[in-house]
């Protein structure tokens, strides 16, 4: 066996190796890369990859084909001072596994283009696992990086994995920031560290697809007894998140005004509950939060909570707001997962928003 003290001089003089070796790497990356935008968010970018979609549900082929561009945006546009709308949400709104002719996004720039014969020029930056956390930081790293973006509107789909997100750890953060704590945050190590943790939140919560089939709720078992008894736990359970996420939507409202847009807040909803018969009804099993066990019917009542602070937040803040997951009636085949739609459930929610939002004006038209 080693000694100790040699196996330690083994793993100082490894590490030291490790170190020197890094620091060319480190150095090309704050002089070339630090301020493109691939590589201050990883965002997708000049990217186009089908998919074999068959196992989640049926299309033409069983394939399709998901694209971003030089920007990082999906979507059709000739220059970016010509953009009318951004959309922004997580892997919803993403849409990772549905054609970029099936986005929800884009039967909403079509209805707008059929229906009401205006040519507006919509983009999705959606980014798989974002919350309101990631959207803010859109604003301080992203945006600026894109010549001429003006948008008139700025689209939320909002709630999901604000439902998920750990208030208060500390790389999300939003306040003072040190020199120190700048230098630091431009590092390679420290955003390879904030997309691994990134990544595993987002699979933890059964946001991110990986590739296999996840149970659409259509075929789990159901029930309608909630596993939390007293409604008014709801409340407490949430309350400290709610605040937090309403100081979010603040903040978002105020830097999408800073670009001159307007902010539209959209709430959505999973399939892990639905309405038969007037009555509420959900996956007997779903997961804890806050460590207290829930089922989908209690999923209901607390995501209500989540929209009402996102249509209260979003009247209180004069933006445009638009309560999908009230209004908007979905079925079981219009999801491939607890959060994901098909290419139904994406026309249902394009088709949904150019009736509400038809009367919007866009001055650059």
């Amino acid at each position: 066996m080693e000694k100790p003290g040699k196996v330690s001089k083994i793993l100082v003089s490894n590490l030291i190796i490790f170190i020197v070796l890094l620091l060319p790497l480190e150095m090309v990356w704050r002089i070339y890369f630090s301020n493109d935008i691939k590589y201050t968010l990883y965002v997708l970018t000049d990217t186009e990859i089908c998919y074999d979609v068959s196992n989640l549900y049926k299309t033409d082929g069983g394939k399709i084909c998901y694209s971003r561009d030089h920007n990082g945006f999906r979507g059709e546009y000739t220059d970016a001072s010509k953009i009318n709308m951004i959309v922004l949400g997580g892997s919803t709104t993403d849409q990772r596994y549905i054609d970029n002719k099936q986005t929800w996004d884009r039967v909403l720039r079509d209805k707008y283009k059929n229906k009401s014969n205006k040519n507006v020029v919509i983009v999705n930056a959606g980014v798989d696992g974002q919350s309101t956390y990631g959207y803010l930081k859109n604003f301080d790293l992203w945006f600026p990086n894109i010549k001429n973006l003006n948008p008139e509107y700025v689209l939320f789909y909002i709630g999901i994995n604000d439902f998920f997100v750990d208030e208060g750890l500390h790389y999300d953060k939003f306040g003072h920031k040190s020199a120190i704590r700048t230098f630091v945050r431009q590092s390679i190590i420290y955003h390879f560290y904030r997309t691994v943790v990134g990544m595993l939140k987002a699979k933890e919560a059964s946001l991110a697809y990986n590739g296999r089939r996840v149970m659409n709720p259509k075929y789990s078992e159901k029930t309608d007894t909630p596993l939390i008894k007293d409604k008014r736990d709801y409340e407490i359970i949430m309350e400290k998140k709610r605040n937090a996420y309403k100081a979010r939507l603040i903040a978002l409202a105020k830097k999408t005004r800073d670009i001159h847009a307007t902010p539209i807040f959209v709430t959505q909803r999973f399939s892990t509950y639905w309405i038969e018969n007037n009555k509420i009804f959900g996956v007997s099993k779903f997961s804890q939060y806050e460590g207290v066990e829930y089922n989908g019917v209690d999923l209901h009542y607390m995501i209500k909570l989540l929209n009402k602070t996102t249509m209260d937040t979003c009247k209180e803040i004069k933006g445009i707001c638009v309560d999908l997951e009230s209004e908007l009636s979905f079925t079981h085949d219009d999801f491939y997962d607890h959060a994901h739609n098909t290419p139904s459930g994406t026309y249902k929610i394009g088709n949904y928003l150019h009736g509400k939002l038809k009367g919007l004006h866009f001055q650059k038209l």
